[in-house]
């Protein structure tokens, strides 16, 4: 970053290289599962879904008034930052991108059936976001879903077996709390599956669901630096307060939207059946836009030939065919949009509450608040409900980092693309702590400072291990499998609701080969090699191949003249993995071949000649 745009910025926000612990700001974390953008702050956003459900404006303007008030005071008051996407459309995976810093290609830590996050040797040997401020002599607490597991589960002896929160490694205080529903629920006629598309009232108010008791306590904390709570896996009172002077990094994890979507029957009232523009002609809309789908985008979608045949979609719209062959599908279509629209009322109340113990407290001056969600969820374009798609709106999720005191532009837009990964490096900054070798993402700095900076993230996400979605300011590019031949483009511009695949298209064929060469460079690229004096070095390296590989890799060094040949296979955190010494070698071309064993993960090929490093190639091992 340049000195003179980083000395604007602290003096902006005085938080780097603090005198005493005093200074040093607070971190409230706030992370709402399964958010997408239909949210009021972001309504007249190009392709925003609140236009496709709600097209009158004046109908809008009445539903954004009671859909997310307190998110938009959030984000008139903050950093909103419009274009900000997960590192994979999924909870588990992507709530470790967040925490950790690292990216799912990366870590190979890349679905929720991964088992614990700590499983991946990469993400064990990393420090958490929790951790490294705890390391730096924060205090640490928090609730809710944080990470994708919310409590510990104890072993016979009452110790913890199971450490789904990381209660170990990142906090001094965690508190097992429940999160979803209380109270007797009413599932709704039109539900269908175990949970996922399921939905429903509950006898419970707002106050009483979960959600809103752990936002209540956090918010007391805030209020008056200490509050106490009962832990339900201890059945024991739990105090959250931080030492005297000392600095806090809080969090809470919030949990609806997520499915099944079950709120108090009070919420359900702003949005009756018949004010959602929903019908038939748009559902057809829908499935024609999956016509020119990739051969991998129509996979995810279960179509084959000229229908859905499995899914979420297909299941909720044949289920209800069955009980209404003539209103059903649309019925059944308005009543989850309903649903998860008041599901998003009840985290945007849960908002408030800690928005209004912040501002009464004594904190307010001196703490970062960042609200982020996981990921998008679908309303039913591209056929699907929910998430796990490579497309807007499964990777899209709200971002928004609110500075204490004055901040340049609050409430401006900023529009540039940035991946959840940058969350870790930017709060490390702002806190005054050295970014940690490990993190993957982007100071995001320069964006707080000015709503116009070039763009400095590198908006990358990951579905499984093989498929991924490069986005830019202008392009969506998605290649399935690996697969150069299995790609769609979007231009985001002038189609933002992706709904012309322009992959097939002559006049793009340069734009593909540009996005696929930075897709390539951003997976396995090589970082940049010092040479000491400025100048590339005349020895030329091939990129890995094949890439990914089960396991054996091979590459090409071009020799300018002899020389000592030395390579070596290192891990994304540097620690050698195999190396080999090949001794003098003759001008020219070397083939360099590498059939060791290795877990699932990226790693660096790194070549040395003369013992000078002359390249570097990134390379995954998949199986």
């Amino acid at each position: 970053m340049p000195r003179a745009l980083l000395a604007f910025l602290l003096a902006l926000v005085p938080l780097a290289a603090p005198a005493s612990a005093q200074e040093r700001p607070n971190v409230v974390l706030v992370t709402v599962d399964d958010l997408n953008t239909a949210l009021g702050f972001l309504s007249e956003e190009p392709g925003n879904p609140l236009q496709a459900l709600f097209p009158d404006p004046a109908t809008r303007e009445r539903i954004r008034a009671v859909l997310t008030p307190n998110l938009d005071r959030l984000a008139a008051s903050g950093v909103p930052f419009t274009n900000a996407h997960a590192n994979t459309p999924i909870c588990a995976p992507s709530r470790a991108a967040l925490l950790t810093g690292v990216r799912p290609h990366s870590s190979s830590y890349d679905e929720n059936g991964d088992g614990h996050f700590r499983d991946s040797e990469m993400l064990d040997a990393v420090k958490t976001l929790p951790e490294y401020f705890r390391a730096n002599g924060y205090y640490t607490a928090g609730m809710g879903k944080v990470f994708h597991e919310w409590r510990v589960e104890l072993d016979g002896s009452g110790d913890i077996g199971f450490d789904g929160p990381d209660v170990r490694r990142s906090w001094d205080q965690w508190v097992n709390r429940s999160i979803g529903t209380s109270g007797r629920v009413t599932w709704n006629p039109w539900s269908v599956g175990g949970t996922f598309l399921r939905m429903g009232t509950t006898n419970g108010t707002v106050e009483e669901m979960p959600d809103m008791e752990n936002a209540v306590a956090l918010a007391q904390m805030l209020r008056t630096g200490s509050v106490t709570v009962m832990d339900e896996v201890y059945d024991e009172p739990r105090t959250l307060e931080p030492g005297e002077d000392q600095p806090f990094f809080l969090a809470l994890g919030l949990y609806r939207p997520h499915p099944p979507l079950v709120v108090p029957a009070e919420l359900l009232e702003w949005f009756p059946l018949d004010s959602l523009a929903l019908s038939d002609s748009l559902r057809a809309v829908y499935f024609r836009d999956t016509d020119d789908l990739a051969p991998g985008g129509q996979a995810f979608l279960f179509r084959s030939g000229d229908e859905i045949v499995e899914g979420p979609a297909h299941d909720l719209y044949e289920a209800a065919e069955d009980r209404d062959p003539v209103d059903g599908p649309v019925t059944a279509w308005r009543e989850v949009v309903r649903h998860y629209l008041a599901a998003v009322v009840l985290a945007d109340r849960a908002v408030g509450r800690v928005l209004d113990g912040l501002e009464a407290g004594p904190y307010a001056d001196n703490t970062i608040l960042v609200l982020v969600g996981d990921h998008g969820w679908h309303l039913g374009e591209k056929m699907w409900f929910g998430k796990t798609q490579l497309w807007d709106e499964s990777t899209r999720t709200p971002l928004i980092v609110r500075l204490p005191g004055a901040q340049a532009a609050p409430g401006e837009f900023r529009r540039q693309p940035v991946s959840l990964v940058d969350v870790y490096p930017t709060l490390a900054a702002l806190a005054g702590l050295p970014i940690p070798d490990h993190a993957e993402g982007a100071d995001l700095a320069p964006l707080l400072a000015d709503p116009a900076a070039a763009p400095v993230s590198t908006a990358l996400s990951t579905w499984g291990r093989h498929n991924h979605t490069l986005l830019t300011s202008r392009f969506r590019y998605i290649r399935f499998d690996y697969d150069r031949d299995n790609v769609e483009l979007y231009d985001v511009l002038a189609d933002p609701d992706e709904r012309v695949n322009l992959a097939g298209l002559p006049q793009y064929a340069a734009t593909l080969d540009m996005l696929d060469a930075a897709l390539v460079l951003a997976l396995f690229g090589p970082p940049p090699v010092d040479t000491g004096d400025g100048t590339p070095p005349v020895e030329s390296l091939s990129p890995v191949w094949p890439n990914p590989t089960s396991g054996a890799v091979a590459l090409r060094l071009t020799l300018a003249e002899t020389a000592d040949v030395r390579w070596e296979i290192v891990d994304v955190l540097g620690r050698l993995v195999a190396s080999s010494d090949l001794g003098r070698q003759p001008a020219g071309d070397l083939a360099l071949r590498w059939e060791g064993a290795a877990v699932p993960g990226t790693y660096v090929a790194r070549v040395l000649v003369d013992g000078d490093a002359v390249g570097a190639r990134r390379f995954v091992i998949a199986r």
